[in-house]
């Protein structure tokens, strides 16, 4: 199998830009909670799909499933985001627990120790993000922003940290031999 770091690095890019678009429509007057939450839902997509790279070319039978589930839950939670679902109000929450679900997923599967410190970090960030996500429908007035301050930090630091786990990874890659 041809090391995966650049999964890893886009996890974190990903997460990063995540995390200051929506910060950057935090600042906006009114802030765009709509934006934020379909910038969320392009993010779990992208997830998602990175998901499921690593699920078709992992080892191991009990390590693909597990990152195919994890794969499925995201883009169904991240084409939920993008639908019209904050005109309609039930899908959003239904949105969070399935990014709660796709990172708990991850997370039992890191503790068999056939995954990394990497994935528990990303499935860590998809249970914070679809807490925050649920908690945001049920705040009122400035406790959403203020949920949407934490959720992009959170965003940000989670990609930094994706981002330093993915070196290690690359300088591990071992190189391809001519011929």
């Amino acid at each position: 199998m041809s090391s995966l770091w650049w999964t890893a690095l886009l996890h974190g890019i990903c997460l990063v830009v995540t995390g200051l678009v929506i910060y950057w429509a935090l600042l906006q007057i009114p802030p765009r909670f709509h934006f934020q939450f379909q910038v969320l839902g392009v993010y779990w997509l992208i997830g998602g799909v990175l998901d499921w790279v690593e699920g078709v070319t992992g080892h191991g039978l009990q390590s693909r499933l597990w990152t195919l589930l994890s794969a499925v839950v995201s883009v169904v939670a991240g084409a939920l985001a993008l639908s019209q679902s904050l005109q309609t109000g039930f899908p959003v929450p239904l949105t969070g627990v399935g990014a709660m679900a796709a990172g708990a997923i991850r997370l039992v599967h890191g503790r068999d120790g056939t995954r990394t410190w990497r994935s528990v970090l990303i499935g860590a960030t998809y249970v914070v993000l679809g807490l925050l996500v649920v908690a945001m429908m049920l705040a009122i007035g400035g406790l959403a922003g203020l949920l949407m301050l934490l959720l992009s930090t959170w965003a940000v630091v989670a990609g930094l940290l994706a981002i330093l786990a993915s070196l290690p990874r690359r300088r591990r890659q071992k190189p391809a031999h001519a011929g």
